[in-house]
């Protein structure tokens, strides 16, 4: 049986892993390592996986983006140029 040292010391050695990872290296449930790293304070790798935009949140967009005389090709491009320089 896993504890919560095994999942402590295993993110320490590979910190980028993500709960599935560690999980499977340990032979228990993502959830049991999730659980343990939120009761430990710590945070993994991919923690945070961001969601698909809702329909109403892309309509929303698209009225304001309208509204500030921009186009979908603005917006593209402005993404692009934002991503190469970070």
């Amino acid at each position: 049986m896993t504890d919560q040292t095994q999942v402590i010391a295993l993110h320490q050695k590979y910190p980028s892993w993500n709960a599935h990872q560690i999980a499977a290296r340990l032979g228990c449930m993502p959830e049991y390592v999730r659980a343990t790293a939120r009761r430990r304070g710590i945070t993994l790798s991919g923690s945070r996986i961001s969601k698909p935009p809702q329909p109403d949140s892309i309509i929303a967009l698209g009225v304001a983006a309208r509204s500030a005389g921009l186009t979908v090709q603005m917006i593209v491009e402005f993404a692009a140029k934002e991503r190469g320089a970070s």
